[in-house]
């Protein structure tokens, strides 16, 4: 079940990890209007433009949410030359300390999110919290091969299409600090070379609207998307497949809900799905439901994606590093099942993690830069650095499955990457991307 009660070491690692993201499941920007709106039915109607006024103009593809416009398209440049030194980061703390005293002060007790409206517009009180989390629920173990042998779907070329997970919206009344309904939005899919939405993918029942985590086969056909059974529920993963024209196809509700997960990767042959929690990492089987877990004893682990054979999951996490776990090994423990490939002392800003086409090399972000290291260790080196309006770092990317191609957001914007020829482009049509996949 999801964990609506986090630690405080963890919230903080979450809101570095999102940025957007809160602990009751609310996206940003927030709209506000005066009456209440009732949630739309399901299947939601076709998305209706909205007519351009005075408070902005309205965002391709999305009829319920703003832009404060006009939005002009940023420029991304490429940096030539040596990388600039970044500061360090020291590694983030436990999120339990082992020298927590047995009843913690009021200023440090975990927070409880907000009365939830749910979508039938029934309040959902908020429960009370003791003064101590609960203890984590056992590791999963009923997964007895948790790495993927079924043979890789294969790349077809250039990525067309972009899978994107949105949002809900909340609504508020007045001056109210907590929505009084919610706005139920479906998975996007978008044109890769323009951003425009081409189509919504409609959920399976058991889930009422999207989520942000989006993974992706090296097909460019089949992804796992993150839903909510109502907005602050329980989180599903729904697989998606696309045809040839980037319609949905086929979908399938994974059995079984999912931890609160920031990270998610899906196997190349679309069988496995990895996702990690706050402290865990997780493989299950999407067709049974069945998983297998490994304490990670850390507080972020912001990237995770399997190797081209399914035989390996590489990670990105902090204190750790860079890393490469073994799912055939019988360690409980995340650190003990796997391989460090780089100190984390050694890198500042760590984010996402991707493997090469061939499985030789990871992909990784550090700051302003996308670099590459060999999976079994050595030396990394850069592949290219990009200097993104108002400073920003690469918050993370997607690789798609020629390894030539990374996408990641900034912003409403969509960034396209070109590893090969070391040029970076913005695509024209702005949206709510989430943490999008290709």
């Amino acid at each position: 079940m999801s964990r609506n009660v986090v630690t405080t070491a963890g919230l903080v690692a979450a809101v570095l990890l999102t940025g957007a993201c809160t602990a009751e499941r609310v996206a940003v920007p927030m709209v506000r209007q005066a009456a209440t709106t009732a949630p739309s039915p399901l299947p939601p109607p076709p998305p209706l433009p909205l007519p351009p006024d005075a408070e902005g103009t309205p965002v391709p593809g999305l009829p319920h949410r703003k832009t404060p416009g006009p939005m002009p398209r940023p420029d991304v440049e490429v940096i030539t030359g040596e990388p600039e030194p970044q500061p360090s980061v020291p590694p983030m703390p436990s999120p339990v300390p082992p020298s927590l005293p047995p009843s913690l002060p009021p200023s440090l007790l975990p927070s409880v999110p907000p009365d939830t409206l749910a979508p039938d517009a029934t309040r959902i009180p908020a429960t009370g919290v003791s003064a101590l989390p609960p203890p984590p629920p056992a590791l999963a173990s009923s997964l007895a091969q948790p790495y993927a042998t079924g043979l890789p779907l294969p790349p077809t070329g250039p990525p067309r299409f972009i899978l994107a997970g949105r949002t809900p919206i909340p609504h508020y009344e007045g001056r109210a600090k907590e929505p009084s309904s919610h706005t139920l939005v479906r998975p996007a899919v978008h044109d890769a070379a323009t951003g425009k939405l081409i189509a919504e993918v409609p959920l399976p029942p058991g889930v009422t609207t999207s989520w942000q985590y989006v993974a992706a086969a090296r097909d460019n056909r089949t992804f796992a998307v993150s839903t909510l059974t109502r907005p602050g529920g329980d989180t599903r993963y729904v697989v998606v497949r696309l045809d040839d024209h980037g319609r949905p196809a086929k979908t399938l509700l994974v059995p079984g809900d999912v931890d609160d997960a920031h990270a998610v990767a899906l196997s190349a042959d679309g069988s496995r799905l990895a996702f990690a929690g706050f402290d865990r990492v997780s493989i299950v089987d999407v067709a049974t439901g069945q998983r297998r877990d490994w304490n990670s004893r850390s507080p972020l682990i912001s990237g995770l994606a399997w190797s081209p054979d399914g035989r390996r999951l590489a990670f990105a996490a902090s204190p750790h590093g860079l890393g490469v776990l073994d799912p055939a090994r019988p360690e409980t423990d995340l650190i003990a099942a796997s391989t460090i490939v780089k100190q984390h002392e050694a890198m500042s800003f760590l984010q996402s993690v991707a493997y090469s086409a061939d499985g030789r090399s990871l992909i990784y972000s550090q700051g302003n830069e996308i670099a590459t290291i060999p999976a079994g260790g050595g030396e990394s080196r850069a592949l290219v650095r990009l200097k993104l309006p108002g400073g920003g770092i690469i918050q993370r990317f997607a690789l798609e499955g020629t390894g030539r191609y990374a996408l990641l957001t900034h912003g409403p914007w969509l960034i396209r990457v070109d590893l090969e020829k070391r040029t970076a482009r913005t695509l024209p049509n702005p949206g709510d991307f989430g943490q999008p996949a290709w």
